[in-house]
């Protein structure tokens, strides 16, 4: 039987309790965050900013971690450390008393442990002594397979490319163990395969970043996974409309330059793209960067030393891509 967490029984309490006299402040919750799928000890923004009426108090609660965030703010950033899964609650409360709620799942993988979210992902919580290793590659052409080669343009351990209704190939060959089943999952897309082939043959139909999971399991039940982050990119079609990423990136002064020391303040610039109302910025070496989705700028000082591959990516209203990128050095 579900269990429903005593703040949602009030909520509902206090709907009724209010419910007549808040037609002139209907509330409305609605939430959303960068992606549904992550690994444990990630920092993720929970953002509740398109919730419509006049708000008094956000509160962002987790059915694992209690509450997150109790505040004016729209924006929550929690650290997940806990692994399984999180049903986040946004609970807008009004001046006068009115409450509205909205409920996602957040799907939080613990890669070093191989008690993996059974809702997710289908698996066992076993002994790590007997497990086998999970290792995902992202192929553009079948032929690769023979010798697990190159994959998709500009790949590096955090990004790969693809067009709307380009095939993809998602290999699992690189994996070890004696492993019967292979299931292969899409953030966005869902199951994707689930049988006893190491290859997976898909052809992606949305637009995004997904992240494409691979759950490897033994006849005994025993499991491993391994995730990368695949962007969906419409295909480039020129149209009056057509968006256009475009990346600069110097330093506070302005510099432009390939080279920069491990103390610059670095200003990476997506203001000239066209057609965008979201960017996303990553580097090869560390990952997704910590800037807003709603601004075309992220100034960055904490890039580690070595060679980096910046990534941007806009979207549009309609959930259309366009990516620009830029190597650099830090030293």
């Amino acid at each position: 039987m579900l269990k429903i967490p005593s703040f949602i029984s009030t909520a509902i309490s206090l709907i009724f309790l209010f419910g007549c006299n808040s037609d002139d402040n209907k509330l409305t919750a609605k939430l959303s965050t960068e992606s549904l799928t992550i690994k444990s000890n990630s920092e993720i923004k929970l953002d509740g900013s398109s919730s419509e009426g006049t708000i008094k108090v956000y509160n962002f609660h987790s059915s694992l971690d209690g509450l997150l965030c109790s505040s004016t703010s729209s924006i929550c950033e929690h650290n997940f450390s806990t692994a399984g899964e999180h049903l986040i609650t946004l609970e807008l409360v009004g001046y006068n008393g009115e409450i509205n709620t909205e409920v996602i799942t957040i799907n939080v993988i613990d890669l070093n442990s191989t008690q993996i979210n059974n809702s997710l992902l289908n698996g066992n919580s076993v002994d790590t002594n007997e497990t086998p290793i999970a290792k995902l590659q992202i192929l553009k052409e079948e032929n690769m397979f023979e010798n697990k080669g190159t994959v998709y343009n500009r790949y590096n351990e955090f990004v790969q490319i693809a067009t709307i209704e380009e095939t993809a190939y998602l290999s699992a060959l690189n994996s070890s163990g004696t492993i019967s089943n292979y299931t292969f999952k899409s953030s966005i897309e869902g199951t994707l395969c689930d049988s006893s082939s190491a290859i997976c043959e898909h052809n992606f139909s949305t637009t995004g970043i997904h992240t494409i999971i691979l759950l490897v399991k033994t006849v005994k039940g025993y499991t491993s996974v391994d995730y990368k982050s695949l962007i969906i990119k419409q295909n480039d079609v020129l149209s009056a409309n057509t968006i256009t990423a475009s990346l600069t990136i110097s330093d506070s002064d302005h510099t432009f330059s390939n080279e920069y020391s491990k103390d610059s303040q670095i200003l990476i610039d997506a203001r000239n793209s066209s057609n965008a109302n979201k960017y996303t910025f990553f580097s090869s070496k560390d990952g997704r960067l910590k800037c807003s989705d709603n601004n075309a700028t992220c100034i960055n000082n904490s890039l580690t030393i070595g060679n980096h591959t910046i990534y941007l990516i806009v979207e549009d209203l309609f959930n259309n891509i366009d990516i620009a990128y830029q190597d650099i050095n830090i030293s």
